[in-house]
């Protein structure tokens, strides 16, 4: 049943369901009988791990969906800054607090050790932090919230709501944080625990005045309006112009809309026409 709030008693609702790496690993998919041999092991290598990474956010995706908590939910925020563009997986507005969400996909198990470093078991090696990663994400939120907009006391008391989750979105690989340290088990989990998660983190938040639907539907305007379309990443990098062997760029026709690649050289110079379709 779902979690009841008066005036709040709506179903888990996707804002925005679109993903650019959803449309990247199409643009592998339509690539991979023409690669050419010298480029496979680097393709088969992007080409893998893109569609673990798109599995994983899907499987998350459908949790928040499954939920019952009601929510609004928006995938894939592309934040543009000064030294380029943030990408946050999933931010999900609910009636008392805003989650947002790093979803990681690993095929190896993951240990966290005592000083919150997080170490693939199979070779034992550290990876990036991704707390440190997704905090990044939330101080950019909160420092955007600054103005308010349209909607300023509401938007404006958003930074003290804001609360990050990483989740491992592999069913079937182990994460152990037994040895961590409290703040890192308090945020980190697999995906068969994220609703838990979220739902305790929500009695604990039982001091904050409830969002009407109405708060919870502006707040999801606004930071959907931070969204710009990130920049498409480039499938050509793998192919060869088939009129002069060049690598390739991934491009959009103005008025189709329909993705293509082209040969690189065509704006440097040589003016080579040469194209493919993306199926």
């Amino acid at each position: 049943m779902l979690i009841r709030n008066k005036g709040v008693n709506f179903p888990p609702t996707m804002i925005k369901d679109t993903s650019s790496l959803e449309t990247y690993v199409k643009h592998l998919q339509s690539a991979k009988d023409i690669v050419p041999e010298d480029l496979l092991k680097r393709f088969s290598g992007d080409f893998d791990r893109c569609r673990k990474g798109l599995k994983g956010e899907d499987h998350i995706k459908h949790i928040l969906l499954d939920s019952n908590i009601p929510s609004y939910i928006l995938r894939d925020i592309n934040i543009a800054v000064a030294d380029g563009v943030r990408q946050i997986d999933f931010i999900v507005i609910t009636k008392k607090l805003i989650f947002v969400i790093e979803c990681k996909y690993r095929t190896s198990n993951i240990d966290v050790n005592s000083s919150g470093t997080f170490i693939r078991t199979k070779d034992m090696k550290s990876e990036s932090s991704p707390i440190e990663q997704n905090e990044k994400h939330v101080d950019l939120l909160k420092s955007l919230c600054a103005d308010g907009g349209v909607h300023g006391s509401v938007i404006k008391n958003l930074p003290n709501r804001m609360r990050s989750i990483i989740v491992f979105a592999n069913d079937e690989s182990i994460l152990d944080t037994t040895g961590s340290p409290r703040n890192v088990r308090r945020i980190v989990c697999r995906a068969d625990g994220l609703r838990m998660l979220i739902k305790r983190k929500l009695r604990y938040a039982c001091y904050f005045k409830s969002f009407t639907e109405k708060e919870m539907k502006a707040v999801s305007e606004f930071l959907y309006g931070l969204h710009g379309d990130a920049k498409v990443r480039n499938a050509g990098k793998y192919l060869r112009c088939p009129q002069c062997e060049s690598s390739m760029v991934t491009e959009r026709n103005k008025e189709t809309k329909r993705f293509f690649w082209g040969c690189m050289k065509f704006n440097r110079g040589s003016g080579c026409k040469g194209s493919r379709d993306i199926c």
